[in-house]
C-alpha cells in the first residue's frame, strides 16, 4: 500500500524488490553495508520511498557489473 505521503510499508517494499525476504530486505538496511535502504520512522513503524529502493537497486546493478 502506497501512502498519500509515498511511504510504503516493509511488506509492500519486499514485494516492491521482487518479494525478497526479512532476513534480505534487513540485511540491506544496514548502514554498515555501504549502500543501503533508508528507513522513515512514524512511531513504531518503519516505512521507505519508492525513490530510495529503486536509487538502491542500481546501484546494486552498478556495483554488480563492475
Amino acid at each position: 500500500m502506497v501512502y498519500t505521503s509515498g511511504l510504503i510499508s516493509e511488506e509492500d517494499a519486499r514485494a516492491y524488490l521482487g518479494g525478497i525476504s526479512r532476513n534480505t530486505f534487513y540485511l540491506y538496511r544496514q548502514e554498515e553495508r555501504g549502500n543501503y535502504v533508508p528507513t522513515y520512522q512514524i512511531g513504531r513503524r518503519i516505512f521507505f520511498k519508492a525513490e530510495d529502493l529503486d536509487r538502491f537497486v542500481e546501484i546494486e546493478q552498478l556495483q554488480t557489473a563492475a
